[in-house]
């Protein structure tokens, strides 16, 4: 049915998630794997009014847009499977290209690198405070706060790969 693309462009991965609704399409799928038209445009439409329950022209107007658009050009792109008639969607193994694009926000609302960073730089402040005998941080020693920070790197790190490879899972 699809030719295995394996890699999707760049370009083409921007242009795709450059519209809402075909993120939150992706991301919603990632979760749920296959779906209805109607229930994707359930997810959307509480999502653009704030979580609460959406009026029936918001969802009408995002299952329109759905039907009409978004759906058409992510399976265009192959990376849904988008059945008009019974309004089935399902996702394809093509959008694991895609997703990390999707995941590139922390769960605090940070990027990952703005997360690194600020652990990066709290930990030199910390190791800089004890040197210099900061009242409080200098109760430990600098070698404690070298510990403290590469085992909160360490962590942060590993939460991160486990959440890539759950992530990866679902969509195999």
């Amino acid at each position: 049915m699809y030719a295995y693309r394996p890699r999707i462009a760049e370009t083409d991965v921007f242009d795709l998630l450059s519209n809402d609704r075909r993120r939150h399409s992706l991301a919603y799928l990632t979760e749920h794997d296959r779906t209805t038209v109607g229930d994707l445009a359930d997810a959307i439409a509480s999502a653009e009014v704030g979580g609460g329950v959406p009026s029936s022209a918001v969802r009408t107007a995002v299952y329109v847009s759905l039907r009409q658009n978004h759906l058409p050009r992510l399976a265009e792109a192959e990376l849904v499977h988008f059945d008009p008639d019974t309004n089935e969607v399902t996702v394809l193994p093509r959008a694991r290209g895609v997703t990390p694009y999707l995941e590139l926000v922390t769960p605090f609302g940070l990027t990952w690198g703005e997360c690194y960073q600020y652990l990066g730089t709290l930990g030199f402040l910390a190791v800089l405070g004890s040197l210099v005998d900061l009242p409080g941080v200098s109760a430990l020693s600098p070698l404690v706060w070298t510990t403290v920070f590469l085992a909160l790197f360490a962590a942060v790190s590993a939460y991160k790969l486990l959440a890539d490879r759950a992530l990866f899972a679902r969509l195999d």
